[in-house]
């Protein structure tokens, strides 16, 4: 398991090469990061779809921890903007789906969502980032900010 591990920290040290997204490729990522309304812990799985070399769309889920919690499922559209620096990525996306809150009072509620966010490309295959994402679930009466502070992205 920590053979596994070593690996990708290995590249991640030593890659010099370009990630170029095919379409048809998966994107599996996590991330680690805050949620400022009630200073939660963040966990953001995310799973995407590389339709184009510009859009990707998918399935996101954030998990706010504390003495409560605060989660959301939702559908992604991701779209990348072209630069000329080609491992720099700078992405919008957007999202809509389910708020689940215990941390307020216990309710559900649909849950929209806006970002903007940076990756690097480490490996062909391996990114890393950062996202800042503004959520609104108005049936919980809330809008808060959440920030995946790393997040990591693999393509298979």
């Amino acid at each position: 398991m920590f053979r596994k591990y070593f690996v990708y920290l290995a590249l991640f040290v030593s890659s010099l090469s370009w990630a170029v997204p095919k379409p048809g490729d998966w994107v599996g990522g996590a991330g680690i990061g805050l949620i400022f309304d009630g200073s939660l812990f963040l966990l953001t799985p995310q799973l995407e779809y590389i339709h184009d070399s510009t859009v990707r769309y998918g399935g996101l889920v954030q998990l706010g921890l504390a003495s409560g919690t605060l989660a959301t499922i939702s559908g992604s559209l991701r779209y990348t903007f072209p630069t000329r620096r080609p491992k720099l990525q700078p992405f919008v996306e957007g999202a809509l789906g389910l708020a689940i809150a215990s941390l307020y009072r216990d309710s559900i509620g649909v849950h929209l969502m806006m970002a903007a966010g940076l990756d690097y490309d480490v490996t062909p295959d391996f990114t890393i980032g950062t996202t800042f994402r503004f959520n609104f679930a108005p049936p919980l009466d809330s809008f808060f900010v959440s920030w995946p502070i790393a997040v990591g992205r693999l393509r298979f």
